[in-house]
């Protein structure tokens, strides 16, 4: 679990093989999955967080069928 913005997100998949490294994100209060590009870990003024370039098809997915 990784932090962005105060909210945690958990890494569900990682693609390292593309030019910019993938992740597919799951974001833990309530459901939101996204995926991300460009996603690295930076010291910000908040500690350590998952920051990434931009996300894309996001989506609320009920727990029940989360992976």
């Amino acid at each position: 679990m990784y932090a962005n913005k105060n909210r945690l997100y958990r890494v569900e998949s990682i693609d390292g093989e593309c030019l910019r490294p993938s992740a597919h994100l799951r974001r833990l209060a309530d459901g939101w999955e996204v995926d991300v590009t460009g996603a690295a870990l930076y010291r910000t003024d908040l500690g350590i967080e998952l920051l990434w370039s931009y996300g894309k098809n996001g989506h609320f997915v009920p727990e029940r069928d989360a992976v």
